[in-house]
């Protein structure tokens, strides 16, 4: 029994060193958007509107996906005085205590959001645009725009390059992208931002939307 257990830990903290991972690919031909854990997640391919599964890497099955936009459930209208109270009962919840959650939780999320972008990690940033505008004064300034951003970070010159059609308008070029993101961080960040929430507002908040209304006192 010890030894299983040590052995599920063990299996726990690798996972937990693996990095969670975004990958785009954006082409001529080309529409590809990667989310997963290391090498195993779904790939979806926005051109041939099909989605597949991988795990480590490996491609293990593919799917249709649905574009059929779902059918809007018509609003039903309140025929009883009571539905409007309880809606009115609410309101108050919500006047009385959103005050006290929104600075709090938004500072934990800012915080939090912070966090991850500092150790995020940039696998792979490409890009090779060429592009225009009808009005060359536009697209000079695009370009102009262009300049301004690689001179300010000096290292994205060598990764994304842009070629001005001053002739018509176009878009054309390919961009690769991949971040990655570990995902004991993840854990972690999560782990501070509930100690830094305010549960017990939330949750009476949560109680009286979901049985219609509580008097805060």
């Amino acid at each position: 029994m010890l030894y299983t257990l040590l052995i599920f830990i063990a299996i726990l903290i690798a996972i937990s060193f693996l990095r969670l991972r975004m990958r785009f690919l954006w082409g001529d031909n080309k529409r590809l958007l990667f989310v997963g854990l290391g090498q195993t997640g779904p790939e979806i391919d926005f051109v041939d509107n099909v989605g597949s599964l991988r795990i480590f890497g490996w491609h293990i099955t593919s799917f249709q996906l649905n574009t059929k936009p779902k059918k809007q459930k018509q609003k039903q209208t309140d025929r009883r005085s009571g539905k409007i109270k309880q809606r009115e009962e609410r309101e108050r919840d919500w006047y009385v205590l959103l005050p006290r959650i929104v600075p709090r939780t938004a500072t934990a999320l800012g915080r939090m959001i912070a966090h991850l972008y500092r150790y995020t990690i940039v696998e792979e940033l490409s890009a090779r645009i060429e592009a225009g505008f009808d009005s060359p004064d536009l697209t000079g300034q695009l370009y102009g725009g262009y300049h301004a951003v690689v001179g300010a970070v000096p290292g994205l010159s060598q990764r994304i390059s842009f070629q001005p059609n001053w002739v018509e308008e176009s878009f054309n070029g390919k961009i690769q992208m991949a971040f990655a993101l570990p995902l004991y961080r993840l854990i972690w960040r999560i782990i501070v931002l509930i100690g830094q929430l305010p549960l017990r507002d939330l949750y009476k908040l949560a109680i009286g939307t979901k049985r219609g209304g509580q008097d805060v006192q």
